[in-house]
């Protein structure tokens, strides 16, 4: 083989060790109602359906639009027997080519050593873990690796033939690998943003720009069209979703609060790409803070993002790489950004997965530059072992985390240590121990919960819930009450409040309830049921709380 598929495989044997610790994960978090609690990932029958139909289950929402992922899991179920090991197996081959594909795009812009050092990086890096241990992380992996495949093609064919390089054929294939890319998870859609990067960063071609733009303006409108067809095809798919899965920490706030609460996240961002040193499965409130006025935070990384794209533009012709790597950043991290649109999630690091493709890419142009100014034998050496340490350390850290995702009890309950501020950390821990014949623990951390989001709903139905399923109506009446107060169209609400009222002999106050619900129009036929005949003991009773 040549030295070059040598290095490849170098760089394939480097992700799987890195990752090989999760093989025996279960499914975990979201693949419990994707995977496993998902009827259409469970026959192969109707896989054409899958293409107009949401990702997530009706029962959890019907949000986001993903359907080559569904295909593909109902594959894997189908080859597993229902298993998880085959999630893991396949997250673990696509890594690793992934990885090697990094490696390629690398070689295309970097000199040999460089690109080494970009892609053992890559296939090594603590913020991947969390795609590669998770099974619902596939969507990651296909879309980056379809993404990285594309612009590498694009180069190769921009470097042979400059003058003709997009011939039909070619075309068709980057159309099918943007289609991939958008099929497998929405981030995809930044495909033509990035081959235009390496266009105007990377991309040598004689001509004068006018002819250069006449001759390829086709081809990057062919893409165009293809993107806003597949945009268009998700919204009307989602049609019906109201929030397509918003996060709940967007709910109360404004768009300008949304964009400021992100802008402040910038440092995280950076912080997740180039020292991952510290990682956790969430990053809700308090662990980031809600901003909703203009903060010295926003300020700086407003800046911060200002001098980003002045250096991409200053460094276009003196540093490529340089430029091209930050360009890339920059464009990849911006579908889950939330500064254009609202997302599933505050921050999460499954969504680094393509950004980080940009920060390897600008660490290998760094380590060139470096490797090209060494002048004596002691630069020389530090030039090698800085990469080095850093390789070796972020190979310890992502297989020592791979399997903190082996199961749920062991995520939830890592996460808390992990985000102790965050209240959605505590509360999916607190509803998991709830419903795992431990009241007590999960009451003290979905408390925590409510203390660190006051005011939110979700939290305070959830854990009223709890509460009444476990028999102890006096502390979830106060809970459904205040639910009321900010989601008075709650009509189930209402109807376990009922319920609680009656268990605790308060019957006007049940019907006052009920009353009020009607004359709202919410949900008229379960609550004029509810009233013409309410039952004598709706709920369980126990004579102690959960303590």
């Amino acid at each position: 083989m040549s030295r070059g598929a040598w290095l490849g495989l170098a760089i394939a044997a480097l992700a799987v060790a890195a990752s090989i610790t999760g093989l025996n994960n279960g499914f975990v978090y979201d693949d419990q109602a994707i995977i496993v609690g998902n009827a259409h990932v469970h026959t192969l029958a109707g896989l054409a359906h899958r293409f107009i139909e949401p990702y997530w289950p009706a029962d959890r929402g019907s949000g986001l639009y993903r359907p080559l992922t569904i295909v593909l899991f109902a594959l894997q179920w189908a080859v597993g027997g229902g298993t998880a090991w085959i999630f893991h197996f396949v997250n673990l081959l696509l890594y690793a080519g992934l990885s090697v594909a990094v490696f390629g795009l690398a070689r295309r812009i970097l000199p040999e050593m460089a690109a080494v050092v970009a892609a053992a990086l890559f296939a090594v890096h603590p913020v991947h873990v969390e795609a590669v241990a998770n099974g619902v992380g596939q969507s990651e992996l296909t879309a980056a690796l379809a993404v990285v495949v594309a612009v590498t093609l694009y180069l190769q064919w921009r470097k042979t033939q400059p003058a003709d390089s997009l011939t039909t054929l070619r075309l068709l294939v980057l159309c099918l690998l943007y289609l991939a890319a958008c099929g497998c998870k929405e981030h995809g859609v930044v495909l033509p943003a990035l081959l235009l990067l390496a266009e105007l960063t990377l991309v040598e071609d004689p001509r004068p720009w006018v002819s250069r733009i006449r001759s390829l303006a086709p081809s990057f409108g062919v893409l165009a069209v293809v993107g806003v067809s597949y945009l268009a095809l998700r919204s009307w798919i989602l049609r019906d979703v109201p929030t397509d899965i918003e996060a709940l920490s967007w709910l109360p706030l404004t768009a300008a609060q949304r964009i400021m609460t992100a802008l402040a996240l910038v440092p995280e961002w950076l912080r997740l790409l180039f020292w991952p040193a510290h990682l956790q499965a969430d990053y809700s409130p308090l662990e980031t803070a809600v901003v909703t006025t203009v903060q010295p935070i926003v300020v700086v990384s407003s800046i911060l993002l200002g001098a980003g794209v002045a250096a991409v533009i200053l460094l276009r012709r003196k540093w490529p790489p340089g430029a091209f790597g930050a360009g890339w950043i920059a464009i990849a991290l911006l579908p889950a950004s939330n500064l254009l649109v609202a997302s599933g999630q505050v921050l999460a690091e499954r969504t680094m997965m393509l950004p980080s493709v940009g920060a390897v890419l600008l660490l290998g142009g760094m380590a060139a530059l470096a490797m090209a100014r060494a002048s004596s034998a002691r630069e020389r050496r530090l030039t090698g072992v800085l990469p080095a340490v850093l390789i070796v350390a972020g190979l310890i850290r992502s297989a020592g985390r791979q399997p903190v995702w082996a199961t749920d009890a062991g995520l939830r309950a890592q996460t808390v240590l992990d985000a102790p501020r965050s209240y959605w950390a505590q509360w999916i821990y607190g509803d998991w121990l709830f419903t795992h014949g431990k009241p007590a623990d999960g009451e003290r951390h979905m408390r925590r919960a409510v203390e660190l989001y006051a005011g939110n709903p979700f939290i305070m139905r959830t854990l009223a819930i709890r509460y009444q399923d476990n028999g102890f109506c006096p502390a979830a009446a106060p809970l459904f009450t205040q639910t009321l107060q900010l989601r008075p169209l709650w009509w189930e609400v209402r109807l376990r409040l009922a319920g609680c009222l009656l268990t605790l002999g308060r019957n006007q106050a049940a019907t006052d309830v009920v009353d009020a619900g009607i004359a709202l129009g919410a949900g008229l036929g379960e609550l004029q049921a509810f009233r013409a005949q309410p039952p004598p003991q709706p709920f369980p009773t126990t004579p102690t709380p959960p303590r």
